[in-house]
């Protein structure tokens, strides 16, 4: 019995794909295990064939496109992508040398006056002065020197009243005796009797309204009304003489 073998080329096979074989008829000749083996063989091989064929079709276009989309990106950001990773700062370098120093400015405008500050305190007492040239008192002719008192004149004057008293002693550049230094005169060792005291004069100080002190060597100190006529006398300050 001679066995025939029944192939089909392989190109058929791409082209109709995995079509089943078909089931032997009457009439062919039986097919041995062998022939099915190589068979198949003939088949993945072509299989295989083809699918490298067709990878390799798929990988040049991938490859052509990513180099167009990279092409265009590299035109679109020829400095890279923005949002790159960021490299590693390097290490700062060393320090430039000084610069030469600059042209001095010129003079700024006057600023505004300052607000009154505040009054300082109170000073320290200064140091005390030389002593003045030793000088001596001098009173008028008319008048004595007496003691805590003055320059009392000597001579009583006429009986006045209080404001007519004080009006005189004031035009002559004078005053009346206060009630203490005409006591003073009254009270002395010899009661007055060296400026010829009277009995009772006017002094020049006021006791209330309308009435003043008066006193003498036979008045040792009473209220008189301003309006009664009373003796007086006026007195001053010895005038100092330096030498």
């Amino acid at each position: 019995m001679t066995n025939t073998r029944c192939e089909r080329p392989a190109p058929s096979l791409l082209r109709e794909g995995m079509s089943p074989e078909p089931a032997p008829t009457a009439g062919t000749a039986e097919i041995t295990p062998r022939d099915g083996s190589e068979r198949g063989r003939s088949r993945r091989g072509a299989l295989h064939a083809g699918a490298i064929a067709l990878l390799a079709a798929l990988g040049v276009r991938d490859g052509a496109a990513k180099q167009n989309r990279a092409s265009s990106e590299q035109q679109r950001n020829p400095k890279g992508h923005d949002h790159g990773k960021r490299g590693k700062r390097g290490k700062a370098g060393p320090g430039g040398p000084a610069g030469s120093p600059g042209s001095p400015g010129g003079k700024g405008d006057t600023g505004d006056q300052g607000g009154q500050g505040e009054k300082g305190g109170k000073g320290d007492k200064g140091d005390q002065g030389q002593p003045g040239p030793a000088g001596t008192g001098s009173c008028p002719a008319d008048t004595i020197f007496i003691a805590a008192v003055g320059c009392v004149e000597t001579t009583v004057r006429n009986r006045v009243a209080f404001p007519q008293a004080v009006s005189t002693c004031a035009a002559a550049g004078r005053r009346l005796l206060t009630i203490t230094e005409l006591m003073a005169l009254a009270r002395s060792p010899d009661r007055g009797v060296s400026v010829n005291l009277g009995r009772s004069e006017w002094s020049g100080s006021m006791a209330t309204i309308g009435y003043v002190f008066t006193a003498g060597f036979d008045d040792e100190g009473s209220e008189t009304p301003s309006l009664f006529a009373n003796q007086f006398r006026c007195m001053t300050v010895p005038a100092i003489v330096t030498s």
